[in-house]
């Protein structure tokens, strides 16, 4: 998405990322079209839930959000660890740094 739609709050910012960017010949209403060829990845957080599960197949149409941090210089000193799917990968750039209230 556009960067000024991700929320910022003090040096905190969201990114996103996507794996791939499927044609217009994949049916999002089609599970096999949608998972085709995407490999397994084990559940990034653990739950009640997810205890007895392995792995998981991502949709072709999903994405990833980073929550990271960044010092009064604009550089990131908290980062998600590297993204680990296959295909298509962009990082959001980083939102130009803006002064808070407690800042100024």
């Amino acid at each position: 998405p556009n960067p000024l739609l991700l929320p910022t709050s003090g040096r905190w910012r969201v990114g996103s990322e996507l794996f791939e960017i499927p044609g217009p010949d994949v049916r999002p209403d089609d599970v096999e079209q949608m998972t085709r060829g995407v490999p397994l990845i084990a559940p990034a957080q653990p739950t009640a839930l997810t205890r007895d599960v392995s792995e998981v197949t991502r949709s072709r149409f999903a994405g990833r959000l980073h929550v990271y941090q960044v010092d009064a210089s604009g550089i990131v000193i908290h980062s998600a660890p590297p993204a680990r799917g296959h295909g298509y990968a962009q990082a959001t750039p980083t939102p130009a740094a803006t002064p808070t209230p407690e800042e100024d």
